[in-house]
């Protein structure tokens, strides 16, 4: 039974496809890691340097998404009650 199954493609060569996807993958992982490293060390937002600018910019953009929309209405602009002339002086009517 054995040597029936070895001469079939897939048992002939399991052992040397597997053993070169298990290579493949450890290269692509350890490449992986080499450049996720060197992002690392490359990355301004981790940098000691910028770190005090960046937290105060997140500050910032906290406090402008907790600010509150007020909605302005009323007759003092341009197109307000007296028409799209009032600017010109010369009323709606």
């Amino acid at each position: 039974m054995y040597e029936l199954l070895r001469k079939l493609r897939f048992f002939r060569h399991f052992l040397l496809c597997r053993t070169f996807r298990r290579w493949a993958a450890n290269v692509r992982r350890s490449s992986f890691e080499r450049r996720r490293a060197a992002l690392g060390r490359q990355l301004f937002a981790v940098s000691p340097t910028f770190q005090a600018a960046l937290a105060r910019a997140g500050a910032l953009v906290d406090a402008m998404r907790e600010t509150a929309v007020v909605a302005v209405s009323g007759g003092r602009g341009a197109r307000g009650p007296a028409g799209r002339d009032a600017w010109r002086g010369g009323g709606a009517g």
